[in-house]
């Protein structure tokens, strides 16, 4: 971003930390290079977004946020009159009727006069909520604006996996968060452990049971830091003292992999075991998107390669 290799679409699989990877970029940016970063992520109802409307929305988010702020001079009559008149909600006004790729660029370019900038990023999170079609459909209108901002996407991996997925990675640079090894001493485990501790306010283990607890919770997580923090959190609630241990995460980690095992269909199994520590490129394509989708596969970094696994806790439900 620091760069300007933009635009970017961050993909991963569910809980793998994509937004808590945009919140990040976001502060680093905002405080080292562009001055303002504007982080996005509002759908009223992803399964019916339209990339028209989707994109005059988008525009009016800076409008008004310009408009609201009463540091910076205010956006001029004709600029407002063409925001009414363009708005495919309301269209009313005398201004002049705009396509939503030329209103949200004039929008843009002004906010960022307005702003005194010279570009600014803007990161959307939340399209991975849409469906496959309308989400590829979204990432398309906003190349119509690319030129205008320096651009992140979070998107679901359905929309960077197999064949369609050239139509996407022609036109945006990929950056794909993996699941991260979790063996003993690895900068995996101890990047989770830190996790763990800063959300409990502590620096260090305060015991080796917790250690112990925190080790296997990442083991059985398989990498994502979601599933890690949800089974501590199971775990506490199945303790009666202030310190879980292991014992406490065989209930939350059953839980857990019922979830899992619910999403299977027929042929998962076989498909899971086949794919296990090889890169995956067998897996019909249909059914490795899902998997990849539902996190029931799971990649992970092997040198230049990247190998595919199924996740820990359903390994159980394979033999």
């Amino acid at each position: 971003m620091r760069r300007r290799l933009t635009p970017i679409v961050l993909t991963g699989p569910p809980g793998s930390g994509r937004s808590t990877e945009l919140r990040r970029a976001a502060h680093l940016l905002s405080s080292r290079s562009h001055g303002r970063v504007v982080h996005v992520n509002w759908f009223d109802d992803p399964a019916e977004i339209e990339p028209g409307p989707f994109l005059f929305k988008l525009a009016r988010y800076f409008f008004e946020e310009w408009g609201a702020d009463v540091d910076r001079v205010h956006p001029n009559p004709a600029l407002v009159e063409d925001m009414r008149a363009s708005d495919p909600y309301l269209a009313q006004g005398s201004g002049r009727t705009l396509p939503p790729q030329i209103i949200a660029g004039i929008v843009f370019e002004a906010y960022a006069k307005a702003y005194k900038l010279d570009r600014f990023a803007l990161f959307l999170d939340g399209l991975d909520q849409a469906p496959p079609d309308r989400a590829r459909m979204v990432l398309h209108k906003l190349l119509e604006v690319a030129h205008k901002v320096d651009l992140v996407v979070v998107v679901g991996p359905e929309l960077t996996n197999g064949t369609a997925s050239f139509e996407v990675l022609d036109k945006y640079r990929l950056f794909p968060l993996q699941s991260v090894r979790t063996d003993s001493g690895s900068d995996g485990l101890r990047w989770l452990r830190n996790i763990a501790l800063h959300r409990v306010g502590e620096s260090k283990l305060p015991s080796r049971k917790v250690g112990r607890l925190i080790s296997t919770a990442a083991e059985l997580s398989g990498g994502l830091p979601r599933r890690f923090l949800a089974l501590l959190a199971d775990a506490a609630k199945y303790s009666d003292r202030p310190d879980p241990g292991v014992r406490q995460l065989t209930p939350a980690a059953d839980d857990q992999a019922l979830s899992l095992r619910q999403s299977l269909v027929d042929g998962d199994r076989a498909v899971l075991n086949a794919a296990d520590g090889t890169n995956g490129l067998e897996v019909p394509e249909d059914r490795k998107t899902r998997l990849l989708n539902q996190g029931m596969l799971l990649e992970y970094p092997d040198g230049k390669d990247v190998k595919v696994h199924p996740h820990p806790l359903l390994r159980r439900y394979l033999d």
